[in-house]
């Protein structure tokens, strides 16, 4: 994919330190269910960093992590299971019962 590069800008790179910091730094006060998945190979995102993050949520985070993928584990072979695992925990986790929103609506979008 000629889009897929490995160079970031200072800015960027300073703007996603801060990015983190902030996370890591509030990551008591999430309000709703939080799934975190990674695998056990990302040399980008260290698994150690997502065990530190879930650790701060308080409340209703699950981990997943998935062993011998690397960072872009929904683009890796295997793909299929980790969409899978993804579908599931929502459908055990994410109320439906939003106004006007059923079950049958998923995977509709309005064109904004």
């Amino acid at each position: 994919d000629p889009l897929v590069h490995d160079k970031v800008t200072t800015g960027l790179g300073k703007v996603m330190i801060q990015a983190i910091d902030y996370a890591f730094s509030n990551a008591q006060r999430f309000p709703l269910p939080l799934l975190i998945m990674g695998g056990s190979e990302d040399n980008l995102a260290y698994p150690s960093g997502y065990q530190e993050f879930v650790s701060r949520v308080l409340r209703n985070c699950a981990l997943r992590i998935w062993e011998g993928k690397k960072h872009e584990i929904h683009n890796e072979y295997g793909k299929e299971d980790v969409l899978a695992y993804l579908l599931e925990w929502m459908e055990r986790t994410v109320p439906w019962n939003s106004p006007g929103q059923s079950r049958s609506d998923m995977g509709k979008f309005e064109p904004v």
